[in-house]
C-alpha cells in the first residue's frame, strides 16, 4: 500500500492511538511487515507521522547498520518447541 491509503493508515492509526490511550505513539508496527511492505515510500511517512522506528514482522536481527525505520524481527510462534531452538533460529538470521 502507498500513497494516500498508506499516509490515512499510518498517520490516522497514530492519531486514533494517540485519543484513546492519551499518550502519542513513538513506535510503528507494519501490519503485514515483509519486505515487500516496507516501502520506502512507507517507511518515508512513518517518518513524516513522528514516529521514531518501525519493526518489521519478518524474521532478521538488528545490526549496529541496521535502520531505526526497518528494524527486522523474529517472530515468536508456537513452534519454537525450546528457548534453544529460538536461539537456534537467531543464529541463523544473523
Amino acid at each position: 500500500m502507498v500513497g494516500t491509503a498508506a499516509r490515512d493508515e499510518i498517520v490516522g492509526a497514530r492519531q486514533r492511538l494517540a485519543a484513546e490511550l492519551r499518550e502519542t505513539p513513538s513506535y510503528f508496527a507494519y501490519p503485514y511487515g515483509g519486505p515487500e511492505h516496507m516501502l520506502e515510500e512507507n517507511r518515508a511517512l512513518v517518518r513524516e507521522a513522528g514516529h521514531r522506528c518501525c519493526l518489521s514482522a519478518h524474521g532478521g536481527v538488528v545490526t549496529p547498520e541496521t535502520s531505526a525505520f526497518a528494524v527486522p524481527r523474529i517472530p515468536l510462534s508456537p513452534w519454537f518447541l525450546t528457548p534453544y531452538q529460538f536461539g537456534f533460529e537467531a543464529i541463523q538470521a544473523a
